[in-house]
């Protein structure tokens, strides 16, 4: 474990690291936490950063593109590049396998997805071809089931060091965990969102961990891949015409410092005839909705990235290229001499992470403080719910509302919507602010709307408040009915001589009085009809005297 990370652990550590082990948490004071915030926040802005060899957002930031195969990607997407044959396996022996060896990372992103990629490379055909590659599949990383990491910052305010909590089912008991699956890898980097995914697409539980208000992630509240819609790929190759790495002798005498050396022998792999059938190519899509982002988001703002991959309990290669993943590289493994202290040492990520969309990190200077309906869930279809967002920013804000992902109204300076569902089902209700600035933020609202009850219309009863008229005395007539929603009364009274005589059409008031002007032997007829356009009648005889 360096040094790093024990500056880092008696900041945060007691709290973060440490609740396993003290019945109570310990805390740091305000002072060194509001330090270690503006700390972890200036760490990401080293961005178009390069350290000989390796750069960072040197090409770009990745393009606004929609990627439906390994032919779309292009060089210019390349956010961070990495150079070959410095994974840490190879600085004690060139005989293990799978190799992950990271070249570079590429980013692209269209309307609803975030798209990633990156370049596996083995040049053991070149620097130590005694060992067969070529003719082995030993060396590809699908060739094992070994936990590959992405690492995201999206929301500047939010930070955690990859300490993570879960809930015990049965105690309610919460227990507290150093690293995520075990990997010994900690971030100093503002990291906020972490994927953990095996190499062997297909296999595990692959999942999106989001760091909570107290800067745990957590596995009660994961989402896996499949729920989240992400999925990923490999093949076989390489994308470009140039691969820069050190020609070694295999690892004897080959060392971390090497590669910071112009003196190193660099060359172009591809002029020293290596294969490219040995390299790999990875590409995922992320749905931006699973991340919490759309475009406009990735656009205004940015968002940061790095991939890590690891072997055994530790990382071992990055992009962008953190020191950590090379500190003890030269050391001997405990189970295995012949391999890399790599594979069991702690790592703490310090780096600053690629950029997409957005190269500079601008603070959000938007925050949605809660979303809420003038009626509580769950409803029934067609019930009219006024929906309200509370916001602050910079200048005039706009508002849009989003329904299941479907725009339902777009940006408008009125903080109010009113949402009628028409079907039942599970909705969520997304409502993004845009400050003047242009930077947005968004806010969620789950609610469940229930089928409509089938009520059928139908008049119960008919009654007048005497039994028998008189000429020239008010008779009140009141019609009780059950149906949906409002209820029109119209009532017509019918005297044998006369015929029919409308005195109420389409009334919400289910009474109405009639003066008779004559005695004789009547019939009272009433017409009700329901918000669904139902009508039923029903008649009642009357005598007047």
């Amino acid at each position: 474990m360096k040094s790093i990370y024990k500056i880092y652990s008696s900041i945060v550590a007691a709290t973060i690291m440490g609740t396993s082990i003290f019945s109570a948490p310990v805390t740091a004071s305000t002072q060194e936490v509001t330090l270690l915030s503006e700390r972890l926040y200036t760490l990401n802005l080293r961005s178009s950063s390069s350290e000989g060899k390796y750069s960072t957002n040197a090409t770009g930031v990745g393009q606004y593109k929609t990627i439906n195969s390994f032919s779309d990607w292009t060089e210019d997407m390349i956010i961070a590049q990495g150079v070959a044959n410095d994974d840490a396996r190879i600085f004690r022996g060139s005989h293990e396998g799978p190799v992950y060896d990271t070249y570079a990372l590429y980013g692209a992103w269209d309307d609803d997805n975030l798209y990633l990629m990156w370049q596996f490379v083995n040049v053991t055909d070149v620097v130590d071809p005694a060992q067969g590659y070529p003719i082995s599949d030993n060396g590809k990383p699908w060739n094992g089931d070994i936990p590959q990491i992405l690492a995201f910052s999206i929301d500047p305010s939010k930070s955690g060091n990859g300490a993570i909590k879960s809930t015990d089912s049965k105690t309610g008991t919460v227990n507290y965990d150093d690293n995520i699956w075990g990997i010994r890898v900690n971030y100093e980097t503002s990291v906020d969102t972490l994927m953990y995914f095996s190499s062997k697409p297909g296999v595990g539980q692959p999942a999106i961990f989001k760091v909570e208000d107290d800067s745990y992630f957590s596995y009660d509240n994961c989402v896996g891949f499949k729920n989240a819609g992400v999925t990923y790929e490999y093949q076989d190759g390489f994308l470009g015409d140039t691969m820069m790495g050190i020609k070694s002798n295999g690892w004897a005498g080959y060392t971390p410092d090497d590669l910071f050396s112009s003196s190193s022998n660099w060359v172009n792999m591809l002029n020293e005839g290596h294969d490219t059938k040995q390299d790999t190519m990875y590409s995922m899509t992320i749905p931006l909705e699973s991340l919490g982002i759309d475009r406009e988001y990735i656009e205004n703002n940015g968002i940061g990235v790095m991939h890590i991959s690891t072997f055994g309990q530790s990382g071992t290669a990055s992009i962008p290229y953190d020191k950590s993943m090379l500190d003890v590289a030269t050391e001997e493994y405990g189970p295995d001499a012949s391999t890399s202290a790599e594979k069991e040492d702690y790592d703490v990520i310090t780096t600053s992470l690629a950029r997409i969309g957005k190269l500079e990190i601008v603070e959000n200077t938007v925050k949605v403080n809660e979303v809420t309906a003038s009626k509580e869930s769950p409803q029934v279809a067609g019930t009219s719910i006024d929906l309200t967002a509370k916001a602050e920013g910079e200048g005039t804000l706009s508002y849009k509302y989003e329904v299941n992902s479907e725009v339902v109204r777009d940006f408008s300076t009125s903080n109010k919507f009113t949402w009628v569902p028409t079907e039942a089902g599970e909705y969520t209700v997304k409502v993004t602010v845009k400050d003047s600035n242009g930077k947005t933020a968004s806010k969620s609202l789950n609610y469940t709307i229930t089928e409509k009850p089938t009520v059928s219309l139908e008049i119960k009863d008919i009654k007048v408040d005497k039994e028998t008229g008189t000429v020239g005395s008010p008779v009140k007539i009141t019609t009780t009915a059950e149906g949906e929603g409002e209820i029109l009364y119209s009532v017509s009274v019918h005297e044998i001589k006369d015929g029919w005589k409308t005195i109420d059409k389409n009334s919400t008031s289910n009474t109405t009085q009639w003066t008779p002007s004559k005695a004789g032997r009547y019939k009272i007829w009433v017409d009700a009809k329901d918000s669904n356009n139902n009508k039923v009648s029903k008649c009642i005889d009357y005598t007047v005297k």
